[in-house]
């Protein structure tokens, strides 16, 4: 059996005829493709043949043959092709071939006085068998556990197959794990509980390994052979493995119920809690027994069985996150990774253990002398002392610690960490108006609290309230009467004034005088002290100073005395009246406020407005002289009609201030406009007042362009007078970034700007119109 050959023919003692073959198997159609090669040689230096003729020959294959031509023609030590034929030779079912090649050639030739004529060449070869196994058409592959399909393409209705599976092991090593019964073309391969065990056992709790279905072919009893190429590998999976459904939380002492979902029902399981913090020596409590593992298809986890170990998860918190885990097996053999769960333990009933309720009393010196009694607590005064004994201290429970105590007294909590000594806690001046309760919560590590109260007796208790009155005689003389009533505790007649005082000094002085003390009554909770009189200067300001002392404390408040000023007052010797104030002037009216006139207002003289003056007539001054008027602002003048000066109306009109009906001033925001324009010939502006309305014209304001906004910098100023309110164009000059001058052109109209062409070219685009100003 070969894919090569030779036939060799010697011409003589220095020539030859040969004949040399090759052969490629086409496998998938069982053929072989036959190249032959017929040659003429001169075999040595003599080998030289001179001939030109034609001569002929035919040239077969497995009985394919053709004709050829050529001429006889060959150098020494050279070989000449005659033909060249390529025939497909179709093997036997069974894959084998044997065939034929033959050749012809005329030489006609005379070779050392000997004629060659025609001469042939033939000889029968075995090529090398084609198998002829079968191969499989169906996927190879399954899940562990389950049937397998398998069909075939048969090369004969004769032919019998057998499918034998092989899966990788964790090594890499392939394992035979088990063979079929023979078959025609198709079987549904049930494996055996010993297969499926060993395919688990090459899966090693994976989810999948490589598997292979190589298929062996008979011919009866005789093997053809097996089919084992990249068709037959593909992948064995592990069959899910086996979930629980839990609920997400359970109450410790309580029972925890799960069921198991399964895949298989030849699968069993363990089932286990895992601990978080070893308890002894103990990691984890197996819920489902592992000796042997479990088939149960649910269960039952009485926590109060192992209620301690769960405590002791979760000691300085209300619940603990456990984890469960559920392992899949087949026959002992685990099945993919292991399940995890959680479950939340909550911790119930755990409260600390804490009865006695805390003592408290009074340890201030004064309200104890006052009381003669420790529980009579005197609101914002006494200074509450707490205790917790030792000797009634907290307990926690179930595994938990104590951790603090929160005291809690008429609005104020104190913490204390927690001690097996006795815990101290003072409040300084509880502002509890009558009996309160005072709180202890015990708190444990988890946050778990218990509360413990008293009643705390409270005697209600409020400063001296003083009401104090300091009047000048007429509301603007020397002579001042100073009076003083108000209020005070008595504390269930333990408590009583002690001294009701007052003092005085001058403001402009930095001391008060000596305290003098007022003769006073009582009535209940009310006193009343005889009112008192002092000479404090009319031209001067006052402070008094009061002070109330009763067993507990001074309160004192303060008052200022104003200087005298009349609402009306008539000077006789300087024949003048003041409105609000003394007149300072001869024969004047001297008003210290606003003045307003309802009707008309002849002014001969000069007319001095220091304040704002409300004109609601008209003013008719035969003098042209107005002085102290801010002409800047109208708001220092309000006028419904107008005012004359020279015989010309100066009034306001809107928000301008007209004299003549021409400008002065404004009173509003002098930015007219506001933006960022280069001024080309499509951009306009209108300000938001003429400039014919303005006092003096408008201000372009041009800034330096970035790019991409104006800066605020390299700022240029340009005035335009209102006598130019024409539509004919101005030439602005400006200065560049680059401290260059340059121009813009621009159109100038009363109520209007327009830019122009030429206004964005070179550097003329680093600047921009950025405001128009009323000037």
């Amino acid at each position: 059996m070969a894919l090569s050959g030779s036939i060799i023919k010697n011409i003589g003692s220095h020539n030859r005829l040969q004949i040399d073959w090759t052969a490629t198997q086409d496998i998938a159609n069982n053929k072989s493709i036959v190249t032959s090669k017929f040659w003429l040689g001169g075999i040595d230096q003599y080998g030289e043949i001179r001939a030109s003729s034609t001569r002929t020959g035919t040239h077969k294959i497995n009985g394919n043959s053709v004709s050829f031509t050529n001429t006889s023609a060959v150098g020494a030590n050279s070989w000449k092709l005659l033909h060249t034929h390529v025939v497909e030779v179709p093997h036997n079912a069974d894959g084998t071939k044997t065939f034929n090649i033959t050749g012809t050639y005329d030489l006609g030739v005379t070779l050392s006085g000997d004629y060659y004529g025609v001469q042939t060449l033939s000889k029968d070869f075995t090529l090398n068998p084609i198998p002829r196994a079968s191969k499989i058409t169906s996927k190879p592959t399954w899940t562990a556990g389950n049937s397998v399909y398998v069909s075939v393409s048969s090369a004969s209705s004769a032919f019998r197959h057998v499918a034998v599976f092989w899966v990788k092991n964790a090594s890499g090593g392939w394992v035979e794990v088990a063979r079929s019964a023979k078959f025609a073309t198709s079987i549904t391969h049930t494996f055996t509980d010993a297969q499926n065990k060993t395919i688990f056992q090459c899966l090693a709790g994976e989810p999948w390994r490589q598997s292979c279905i190589t298929i062996e072919t008979y011919n009866g009893s005789t093997f053809i052979g097996e089919q084992d190429e990249a068709a037959n590998y593909d992948w064995v999976y592990a069959p899910n493995a086996s979930t629980l459904s839990l609920p997400s939380s359970v109450d410790i002492t309580k029972s925890l119920t799960g069921t198991i979902l399964t895949a298989n029902t030849k699968f069993s399981h363990r089932v286990r809690l895992t601990y978080t913090t070893a308890v002894g020596s103990k990691t984890y409590h197996e819920i489902l027994p592992t000796t042997p593992y479990s088939n149960a298809s649910s269960f039952t986890l009485d926590t109060n069985t192992i209620k301690n170990d769960l405590y002791a998860q979760c000691p300085n918190a209300q619940y603990w996150n456990g984890k469960i885990t559920i392992w899949t097996y087949f026959d002992g053999v685990q099945v993919q990774s292991p399940k995890e769960y959680t479950v939340k333990f909550n911790v119930i009933d755990s409260k600390p253990t804490y009865t006695v309720p805390p003592t408290y009393k009074d340890i201030d010196t004064i309200t104890t002398t006052l009381t003669q009694n420790p529980s009579l607590i005197i609101q914002g005064k006494s200074k509450v002392q707490v205790t917790i004994p030792a000797s009634s201290k907290a307990v926690a429970k179930n595994g938990a610690t104590m951790s603090h105590y929160v005291i809690t007294l008429a609005g104020k909590s104190e913490s204390r960490n927690y001690s097996t000594s006795d815990i101290v806690v003072v409040f300084n001046e509880i502002q509890a108006s009558s009996d309160t309760t005072l709180t202890v919560k015990a708190v444990d590590s988890r946050g778990f609290s218990t509360e413990v109260y008293t009643t705390v007796t409270v005697l209600p208790y409020s400063p001296p309230t003083l009401t104090a009155s300091a009047k000048r005689k007429s509301g603007f003389e020397d002579l001042t009467t100073i009076s003083l009533t108000g209020t005070f505790s008595t504390l269930n007649g333990k408590n009583s004034l002690q001294k009701v005082q007052y003092r005085w000094k001058k403001n402009t002085d930095t001391s008060f005088s000596s305290w003098d003390s007022f003769t006073y009554t009582t009535s209940g909770t009310t006193f009343t002290a005889t009112p008192e009189t002092q000479t404090f200067e009319s031209t001067s300001a006052y402070t008094v100073e009061y002070s109330v002392t009763d067993k507990l404390g001074t309160v004192t408040v303060q008052q200022v005395v104003s200087e005298g000023v009349p609402i009306l007052f008539i000077d006789s010797k300087k024949k003048s009246i003041g409105v609000g104030k003394f007149p300072s002037s001869d024969n004047t009216l001297e008003t210290a406020g606003a003045t307003t006139i309802g009707g008309n207002a002849s002014v001969s003289g000069t007319l001095t407005v220091n304040g704002s003056s409300t004109l609601k007539g008209n003013l008719n001054m035969s003098s042209k002289n107005i002085s102290s008027v801010n002409l800047l602002s109208t708001k220092d003048i309000t006028a419904t009609g107008q005012a004359t000066i020279g015989g010309k109306a100066i009034k306001v009109s809107g928000n301008t201030l007209l004299f003549d009906n021409k400008p002065i001033a404004l009173s509003d925001s002098a930015i007219l406009w506001e933006g960022a324009y280069w001024m080309r010939g499509d951009h306009y502006v209108y300000p938001t007042k003429k400039m014919s309305e303005c006092p003096n014209g408008w201000i372009l304001v041009f800034t330096y362009w970035t790019g991409s906004q104006q800066s605020n910098s390299n700022f240029t100023y340009c005035f335009v007078h209102k006598t130019h309110a024409l539509t004919s164009g101005i030439y602005f000059l400006i200065g560049d970034n680059n401290y260059n001058p340059m121009f813009k052109y621009i159109y100038v109209g009363d109520d209007y700007l327009r830019g122009h062409d030429s206004n964005d070219d070179g550097a003329k685009a680093e600047s921009v119109l950025f405001r128009v100003l009323a000037w």
